[in-house]
């Protein structure tokens, strides 16, 4: 499996993105209905747009932002109009990356666009095609000072949604999806499988530390911040990650009601959560530090 994220990590394309950068996963934007966890983040996430937008930001969208697995992106656009309106605004002004993830993998299909355009067309929605989203890219590496900083999902580790991501999104579309309205429960993902998610987070880690190379992924939808637990306890998960190599955007669809997402900005990386109170975007900093410390901690030590 290590050597999936080598073969990913050699053929990902190098970027040349300037800073401020905001980097959010795992949104899960579904079509409003009963199995749209998503819903109840949205108002936060149209803010965080609107505002990061103004500060002049580059977003980076890490995976798994549409819910293609469970419905459909035509019924996701009637859903969320004016937010793929914000990421037309990014996209025109050279300010949106977009990698993909297991639920939106068809993005990376040209085919699935042509097919989404005429059913569009047929509906009645032709003012929907200029918010289509981009195509995906599975990864990506970006130069930041001294240091690297390679991004991708992180669903490649994962076999049954990797390998197996057909009969997963079978399961989660045909029989989790009836199941998740009918009795009103959050999706089935790696943030609800423990054992899962803290082994992915272990490969993920062990990758990094081997290879002396700083990541930036999403996936289980824990949020980490240089190797350590930021957004929850760990809940007796045990696991030493000495080396500040793995970081983790975390996701869209936390039921206290805030989104977290990675910002790299005048030389410091952040750990942020937002959520909104009185109507106003409010900002909490899990965790920061300077690039150059984290780059100098990485590449200091022997392999």
């Amino acid at each position: 499996m290590k050597k999936t994220l080598d073969k990913l990590y050699e053929n990902s394309p190098e970027k040349s993105i300037q800073p401020p950068i905001l980097i959010l996963s795992d949104l899960h934007m579904g079509d409003g209905g009963g199995s749209d966890d998503f819903k109840a983040n949205s108002g936060v996430y149209q803010t965080i747009l609107r505002e990061y937008f103004s500060r002049g930001h580059t977003l980076v969208l890490l995976g798994d932002i549409e819910e293609l697995w469970e419905d459909d992106l035509v019924d996701i656009l009637l859903t969320y109009p004016e937010i793929f309106s914000w990421h037309k605004k990014f996209l025109q002004e050279g300010r949106l990356i977009k990698i993909v993830g297991n639920h939106d993998i068809f993005l990376e299909e040209p085919k699935y666009f042509s097919r989404i355009k005429t059913v569009l067309r047929k509906k009645g929605h032709q003012e929907l095609l200029l918010h289509l989203p981009p195509p995906s890219i599975p990864a990506m590496k970006i130069k930041l000072g001294e240091g690297e900083i390679f991004f991708f999902h992180g669903h490649q580790l994962d076999f049954l949604s990797n390998t197996l991501w057909k009969l997963s999104r079978f399961f989660i579309r045909y029989l989790w999806k009836p199941i998740q309205i009918m009795l009103r429960v959050t999706t089935a993902s790696p943030a609800r499988l423990r054992r899962k998610r803290t082994v992915l987070e272990r490969e993920y880690y062990n990758w990094a530390e081997k290879r002396r190379k700083v990541i930036v992924c999403g996936h289980t939808h824990r949020a980490m911040f240089a190797s350590s637990v930021r957004k929850e306890e760990l809940k007796g998960e045990v696991y030493r990650m000495s080396l500040p190599v793995y970081f983790n955007s975390g996701c869209g669809i936390y039921t206290d009601g805030k989104i977290t997402a990675i910002e790299i900005s005048h030389g410091e990386i952040r750990l942020l959560a937002f959520y909104l109170q009185d109507g106003e975007l409010k900002v909490e900093v899990l965790g920061e530090e300077t690039l150059s410390k984290i780059f100098n901690s990485v590449y200091s030590q022997e392999p």
